[in-house]
């Protein structure tokens, strides 16, 4: 910010300088020296008061837009991407995609029992088990990765160029760790799951019929008992 000032006050000086410069030395040339000396004082004096003030509300305002931006994209409770966000990523990275094998592949996870919890320990004991899942999936994702909360205790996870291992992978690791949330929650009697839909995308499918498709083996994790990931017809992979 200091060099941003002083740079505006220098450019300020020079041009007020040149100026008067070019007018006395018309008109005035025996009062030269001594107006160039106060004009320069008086842009400097103005010019960098003014131009800090310009400088730190430009600033403001560009963090400003860029909040705005990240709450326009961002869920506030579970700090993914709520859902527009994320399925416009999904699309473009599907758009963009050109393999022969497809984009990748999704996986829609939702939070076991969850209603129960919330009716048991409270919403605010729901929204913290959310706010925590949401930091759970970030860290459990490759680089890459799209992560979403798709509504109420729904998430999604695309994973660009990925393949069924490396969902499965990626679902082992959330499984593991989403135990870890009850017991720090103090959850005893009610452990922290979720169970998961797998489906990879093939060239032609847009990412609306891959939700689909991904949201009836996630019901069929849920009908098989829960806490576990279904890839195809089968049980499905237990957690």
């Amino acid at each position: 910010m200091f060099w941003q000032c002083s740079l505006l006050a220098i450019i300020a000086l020079l041009g007020a300088e040149i100026l008067t410069l070019i007018f006395y030395s018309i008109f005035f040339s025996d009062r030269l020296f001594l107006d160039l000396l106060l004009s320069g004082i008086i842009v400097l004096v103005v010019a960098y008061p003014l131009s800090y003030i310009f400088l730190t509300q430009s600033v403001r305002l560009m963090r400003m837009a860029e909040e705005i931006e990240r709450r326009s994209r961002i869920d506030d409770l579970s700090q993914v991407l709520n859902r527009k966000s994320f399925l416009d990523a999904a699309d473009d990275l599907l758009a963009a995609s050109s393999s022969p094998s497809g984009a990748g592949t999704f996986l829609y996870l939702d939070i076991d029992w969850f209603k129960t919890i919330n009716d048991e320990r409270g919403h605010a004991m729901g929204d913290e088990v959310i706010r925590r899942m949401g930091a759970l999936l970030q860290s459990c994702v490759r680089h890459g990765d799209i992560v979403g909360r798709l509504g109420g205790e729904e998430f999604g996870i695309f994973l660009p160029a990925g393949d069924d291992e490396d969902a499965a992978a990626v679902y082992s690791r959330i499984a593991q760790r989403a135990k870890e949330i009850g017991q720090e929650l103090g959850l005893d009697d009610r452990h922290v799951s979720l169970s998961a839909g797998m489906i990879s995308h093939r060239p032609g499918q847009g990412f609306n019929e891959l939700m689909k498709l991904a949201d009836k083996r996630l019901y069929r994790a849920k009908s098989k008992g829960r806490n576990r990931l279904i890839s195809k017809d089968g049980p499905g992979i237990a957690a």
